[in-house]
């Protein structure tokens, strides 16, 4: 498991690691994994909502902004 951690809020709390080690790429892998295995984790679509805008992935990241039900200004 602690090769491939495969508990959705572990990978969310990886992403978040990542993120704050400007690991940018690694963080939305991980975000990613953790939304395939629980699309309801709201801070999952948040992070990865950021993490896709940073990158110019714009129409992503305003879906996975949606799908956190956050309210941000463009």
């Amino acid at each position: 498991m602690r090769d491939t951690p495969t508990a959705p809020r572990i990978l969310q709390n990886m992403a978040i690691d990542f993120t704050k080690t400007g690991q940018h790429d690694e963080a939305i892998r991980h975000y990613r994994r953790a939304l395939a295995l629980d699309d309801s984790l709201v801070g999952a679509h948040y992070g990865l909502a950021f993490r896709l805008k940073e990158k110019g992935e714009d129409r992503e990241a305003a879906d996975q902004r949606e799908k956190s039900g956050a309210k941000c200004d463009k």
